[in-house]
């Protein structure tokens, strides 16, 4: 009676009785500004016959799971209240505004998290110096396996570094060793549940070829007709769908003072960072949806996405611009010097495509 706004909530799994009906009338006599919310629990049944019943004590009438609304639909909550009363209008669109601009720049944060990993994972290599006639095969394996575990665990600290940025410090996860979203990064299922498709692994590979060959057009001032470009676009996108399965490699260099110097990484395949970028963002929309109301543990799957009433996303699919977009700038961190302009100027344009990303599977911004 002093002046509040009434939020009346029901439980859309339970079924409406007449004996709710007295209290809602004495809601209505406060004349105070209303508002119903239908929260599905479970089996939500009964969301009909509380709609119907709801509308005729309250002004606004919505359904809502609170505990798991994405953010759209809680912004867009509070901005129903906010129209109720004129007083109301003004604090409540600010509130909106800073909640949206608070939930652009951790977007902003997780993409350039997820922009790190992709620009660290794709330049990493493993060294190793050993004797001058000694043979390196022994050492290839361990080196090998030294490489796989730092990406795993590049993909773990951005995992962590992302459920930190939207406030999820102490996320408990069902998370065995990298399992399946849960698949290993490395796994064949991984890769075949967020690779690129055939079709997509072409055009990566082509974009990247392509690139190489107008290096050689350029060294020839022209003279070679494009053909460089051509035809690395076509050796491109036929590496790029053979070489799929192929992580990196490992080299044997000379040293000038005598020894070698075994090198493992870093990679040169097509598919891989698509794979990472995929899972990055799939864990990104996982996180982001949740809110802190929920304290089951969050699970991530890819492989077994859609069998189970889990969080689940599917691999992203790009336009054929963004492919190749992306494959540019992947060819870019890879030839640019760790700490050069020309590795942050990478780095930023990865960053930007990746917020894109994320913020169109995010939908529509609150009040659009």
């Amino acid at each position: 009676m002093a002046g509040a706004g009434l939020i009346y909530v029901v439980d859309g799994a339970t079924p409406y009785g007449p004996e709710y009906d007295a209290e809602m009338e004495i809601l209505r006599w406060t004349g105070q500004p209303s508002l119903a919310v239908i929260n599905p629990i479970g089996v939500p049944r009964f969301v009909e016959p509380w709609s119907r019943a709801l509308e005729q004590f309250f002004r606004v009438v919505r359904v809502i799971d609170v505990q798991r609304a994405p953010f759209a639909q809680q912004v867009a909550l509070l901005e129903a209240f906010g129209q109720m009363r004129d007083a109301w209008h003004r604090p409540v669109e600010e509130a909106v505004a800073a909640l949206t601009n608070h939930r652009a720049q951790q977007q902003d944060d997780a993409a350039q998290a997820i922009a790190e990993l992709l620009g660290q994972s794709l330049t990493h290599r493993e060294s190793r110096d050993i004797g001058k006639h000694e043979d390196a095969a022994p050492h290839t394996a361990k080196l090998e396996q030294d490489y796989r575990g730092k990406l795993r665990q590049l993909e773990r600290r951005t995992r962590e570094a992302v459920e930190a940025i939207y406030g999820f410090d102490d996320l408990d996860r069902e998370e065995a060793d990298m399992a399946r979203l849960d698949s290993d990064l490395l796994s064949r299922e991984s890769w075949l549940a967020f690779g690129l498709k055939k079709r997509d692994l072409v055009i990566a590979g082509a974009a990247g070829g392509a690139i190489t060959g107008g290096v050689v057009d350029t060294s020839f001032l022209g003279a070679s007709l494009l053909m460089g470009t051509m035809i690395g676009g076509v050796v491109g996108g036929a590496l790029g769908y053979f070489s799929s399965d192929k992580l990196a490699e490992a080299k044997v260099m000379r040293q000038p003072l005598g020894g070698q110097r075994l090198r493992y990484g870093p990679t040169r395949n097509t598919q891989f960072p698509f794979v990472l970028l995929n899972r990055a963002i799939l864990h990104h929309a996982v996180v982001a949806d949740r809110t802190h109301a929920q304290r089951d543990t969050l699970r991530l799957l890819g492989a077994e996405a859609g069998k189970g009433d889990d969080d689940t996303r599917a691999a992203v699919t790009y336009p054929d611009g963004v492919t190749r977009d992306l494959t540019r700038v992947f060819a870019r961190l890879r030839r640019a010097e760790a700490g050069s302009a020309s590795r942050s100027a990478a780095q930023a344009d990865l960053a930007e495509i990746v917020s894109r990303l994320i913020t169109s599977l995010e939908g529509p911004a609150p009040g659009a």
